[in-house]
């Protein structure tokens, strides 16, 4: 951690700490971005889906359209909002290694607002 991340995440609030320590780094991020494409992919181009129920037992059944249409949709919308959290996340860092903490101090207040509206909406 930087020593200006440092001297500003023991400024917050225990609470926003808190939220701040839960925000994944833009690494894990970008992984999430790649294994969501891949899914997609899948999704795309694949025939078949498979199951598992509680005991283990596999089951596989041709894909509806409104089975891949539901799957594709739900990795578009995951897709959107990573890449959204990952730009946020390099703007972020951007400002830390450059434009001073005034403007990193407003960008993780609104950071921390949409983290709460989604948890509310949630």
């Amino acid at each position: 951690m930087r020593e200006r991340e440092s001297i500003y995440l023991d400024a917050l609030p225990t609470e926003e700490r808190e939220v701040y320590e839960r925000i994944p780094d833009a690494d894990s991020l970008s992984e999430e971005i790649r294994l969501l494409r891949l899914k997609l992919s899948r999704l795309v181009g694949q025939e078949t889906m498979t199951t598992y129920d509680e005991d283990g037992n596999k089951h596989t059944h041709k894909m509806t359209e409104q089975e891949r249409t539901t799957g594709i949709l739900a990795c578009t919308d995951a897709l959107r909002k990573l890449i959204r959290a990952h730009k946020q996340l390099q703007v972020m860092d951007d400002r830390l290694n450059g434009d001073g903490i005034d403007r990193m101090e407003a960008e993780v207040i609104e950071i921390l607002k949409e983290v709460r509206r989604r948890g509310a909406d949630a």
